[in-house]
């Protein structure tokens, strides 16, 4: 005997409920199966466009830069040196134009390198680029945080490297990437007649970079020396006060 005896109704409206709930277990299986690969697929492009990798990145650059001196604090001499470079890359850029040899040197290379077509030299690390001393004269020229803005695309070497070339402004580059040429370039540039005029504004660049390099160098042992000048004189002046 059924110790909880069901009516007939009570069993009709259990079965109907029953059925209700498979109902909506199926509609909600049939919306997670639409729903949930289309939420995967945007956060994998989401993740390729903006990688953890990159961030990381930039977010140690910005903290590097800011570290360094601002263009107050440094010398005039200093100054005036990061801010003839800076117009340097910027004439660089302006004379070598848009070149095709850095449109396919890339094109069958491992990743990073070879994830697109062109930009093989722009396939290494952010770090090894941006040498401290790079980012010391960025910093003393005016270049700021924000200044470093990334390209919507896969995170491939350098974190400003993309698809259609580097996301900065030649004037917050570093130097190096601005005066290098391969020797796809310097046959470029031959052909183009203007081979003669890069060489001499890449070696100008390596000059005065190497200057600016010379004078950061005597500031920051200055500065140091003064330092330990103040702090011997704290200690010494502590020991005869006791």
């Amino acid at each position: 005997m059924d110790p909880y005896p069901i009516s007939s109704g009570g069993r009709l409206r259990i079965a109907q409920a029953c059925q209700k709930q498979k109902m909506a277990c199926d509609m909600a299986m049939r919306q997670h199966r639409y729903f949930f690969p289309r939420l995967a697929v945007l956060l994998d492009a989401f993740s390729l466009l903006r990688p953890a990798t990159r961030a990381h990145e930039v977010a140690s650059l910005r903290l590097r830069l800011m570290a360094e001196a601002s263009p107050r604090q440094v010398d005039p001499q200093e100054r005036r040196l990061a801010l003839r470079l800076r117009d340097m890359r910027t004439q660089m850029i302006g004379l070598i134009g848009d070149v095709r040899a850095c449109r396919s040197c890339a094109r069958g290379y491992p990743l990073p390198h070879g994830r697109w077509e062109g930009g093989y030299c722009c396939g290494g690390t952010t770090e090894n680029v941006f040498q401290q001393e790079e980012l010391a004269c960025l910093r003393a020229s005016g270049t700021r945080p924000r200044d470093f803005r990334t390209p919507r695309a896969v995170h491939a070497g350098c974190a400003f490297r993309g698809p259609r070339g580097c996301s900065l402004a030649p004037a917050h580059r570093p130097n190096l990437c601005v005066r290098y040429t391969c020797r796809d370039l310097h046959e470029e540039f031959s052909k183009r007649g203007i081979e003669r005029q890069v060489r001499q504004l890449a070696s100008q660049i390596q000059r005065t970079f190497s200057e600016y390099r010379s004078l950061r160098s005597n500031r920051l042992d200055r500065e140091s020396l003064e330092r330990f000048e103040a702090e011997t004189k704290k200690i010494s002046g502590k020991r005869m006060n006791s």
